[in-house]
């Protein structure tokens, strides 16, 4: 009677340790995809700051010629009140690209939380998998 007891003990341990490694193993691929999300999502953040830093540049760049233009131009349909014209080019370039650095940096903000997000999936995802982990491993070499 006592060998089929110490049988069954040592079929149950070795079926605890398969479905203790199984368990292992999902968790490790669980691991794994929300390490993929949170590089995805850094990714994604790193090109729309590059995109922003690129607009910019070209904006400043490409913007001179068009506002002096535009201030000339509004200067003579103002009847030489340059001055004038200067202050409506620059009150109207002010709200626009104020609007536009506004909208991106709502987006980069969004996206920076997204990555906090996975982060702190990432932490109770491998905190869970070492509570439990544990767990079967004291209830292996407590011999249930």
């Amino acid at each position: 009677m006592e060998s089929d007891d110490a049988i069954k003990n040592e079929s149950l341990t070795s079926v605890l340790g398969e479905v203790a490694s199984t368990a292992k193993e999902l968790f490790k691929s669980e691991l794994t995809l929300l390490e993929k999300q949170f590089l995805a999502s850094v990714e994604r953040l790193s090109r729309d700051a590059k995109q922003f830093t690129l607009f910019a540049c070209l904006t400043l760049l490409s913007g001179f010629p068009i506002l002096a233009s535009a201030v000339i131009g509004l200067g003579i349909l103002l009847d030489g009140r340059y001055w004038l014209s200067s202050l409506i080019v620059g009150v109207i370039c002010l709200v626009m690209s104020a609007f536009m650095v506004s909208r991106t940096l709502k987006k980069i903000k969004h996206d920076e939380l997204k990555i906090n997000a996975e982060k702190a999936k990432i932490k109770k995802a491998s905190d869970v998998v070492k509570n439990k982990m544990g767990e079967v491993t004291q209830a292996i070499q407590g011999g249930i």
